[in-house]
């Protein structure tokens, strides 16, 4: 079950005025076919935050489609996809940010291992706000995943460590240096589709 947090309270600008409201959307339907995970609170800086439904799990895995878009938010904060979710310390995840960039993990008996070597810059993904990127996982029944952005095939690795369990989504809320709270919250939309 989703929940709405709200913290609600005013902010002062400069010329004296009362206008900023302090919310955090807590993964919750937009009313457009997406969650939304969205905030301006200062005490979510350095959030990661996690969804699942178990709607969406698999035994085994075949694929998942996610659509992602960022509303507004530091630009290089990640969001993506996990997969193969089992619990908090189990599961795969696919990472995006505005510059175009994808990075890929997992998290294994409570070890986070790089699956890439560093965030990697792909064309196939569209850069910016306001853009849905289609991401696409498959597996296959040796343990090899292929990941489609956008249609295009961009990556593959093979990894048997988990072969089943749900698909949800990840979002990171940034420092307090990079975010621009109260003012723009980090705001970014998810949706997913399994077979």
């Amino acid at each position: 079950m989703t929940k709405l947090f709200i913290s609600a309270f005013s902010c002062k600008n400069s010329g004296g005025v009362t206008d900023t409201v302090i919310k955090t959307i807590s993964w919750e339907y937009d009313g457009n076919g997406y969650e939304q995970y969205s905030t301006n609170d200062s005490a979510e800086y350095g959030i990661k935050s996690y969804f699942t439904d178990s709607t969406y799990t698999q035994d085994p895995y075949s694929s998942a489609t996610f659509y992602l878009i960022r509303k507004s938010g530091y630009d290089r904060a990640e969001y993506g996809g996990i997969f193969c979710y089992k619990d908090f310390n189990n599961y795969y995840r696919i990472v995006i940010n505005n510059y175009g960039e994808y990075y890929i993990s997992e998290r294994f008996k409570s070890s986070s291992t790089s699956i890439t070597t560093d965030w990697t810059f792909t064309s196939n993904l569209i850069a910016g706000y306001d853009k849905v990127n289609k991401i696409k996982v498959e597996r296959d029944s040796n343990g090899k995943f292929t990941i489609y952005i956008n249609d295009s095939n961009t990556y593959t690795f093979t990894n048997t460590d988990m072969a089943a369990g749900a698909s949800g989504f990840y979002t990171h809320i940034d420092s307090e240096d990079k975010e621009q709270f109260p003012a723009k919250p980090n705001d970014t939309r998810f949706k997913i589709t399994v077979p």
